[in-house]
């Protein structure tokens, strides 16, 4: 899987899934590269990027939310940040160009918002701690900054206009869809997301002027 994409969303899961299957041994590889599922014999690839020309078989395995961030001390003393426009007077953390090159961060909207950022990197975990020593304004996956917002290290910005959900995939080889472990793996993964989600909507909201933990 790519640096960054589980974070506390696979954290807990595996968690979860370990008190299910404590027989399971788990090795999970960071790469930025797509590993060969045949050769390096991995059970299966996660990722957000899954081309259709791949011959392999995928199923999704939860969402990514991306959000703008920014450190209170960061916005302090700057012009306010009312509408995508303004993101021009500011400085832009962003993660990797698109296909085309293109740097652009996604509209809820209308079309996707190019940016001209000062810093691009594939490294999320890098990108939350530029946010966090007040470097600028970042895009980032919700899971990965829950608690610097619980906490307000960070505090969302232009939150009407600025995000996305982006499914999270696992790719597998057709002759391991019966595999044991891949099936008690895609299993555990739709009981903890239920669970998660009802634990979600039971939650009564956030009184106003107090911080709630979010769930991952």
């Amino acid at each position: 899987m790519p640096a960054g994409l589980g974070g506390a969303f696979l954290g807990h899961l595996l968690g979860h899934f370990q008190r299910q299957y404590p027989a399971v041994e788990i090795e999970i590889v960071v790469t930025e590269r797509r590993p060969h599922l045949v050769e390096e014999r991995f059970d299966a690839i996660i990722t957000t990027e899954a081309p259709p020309e791949l011959p392999w078989m995928r199923r999704k395995v939860g969402e990514a939310r991306f959000i703008a961030v920014a450190s209170p001390a960061y916005l302090a003393g700057r012009p306010p940040l009312a509408k995508p426009q303004d993101l021009a007077e500011h400085v832009v953390l962003s993660g990797p160009r698109g296909v085309e090159g293109l740097m652009t961060w996604p509209h809820l909207r209308g079309t996707s918002l190019p940016v001209r950022p000062w810093l691009v990197t594939n490294d999320l975990p890098l990108l939350r701690v530029t946010a966090l020593e007040g470097l600028g304004v970042a895009l980032l996956p919700m899971h990965l900054v829950f608690e610097d917002l619980a906490s307000n290290a960070l505090v969302r910005v232009l939150a009407e206009d600025i995000g996305a959900s982006i499914e999270i995939i696992a790719l597998f080889l057709p002759e391991r869809a019966k595999s044991p472990v891949l099936r008690a793996f895609f299993a555990d993964v739709a009981r903890y997301t239920a669970e998660r989600d009802a634990t979600r909507s039971a939650a009564p909201p956030p009184r106003r002027g107090s911080a709630r933990r979010a769930t991952p």
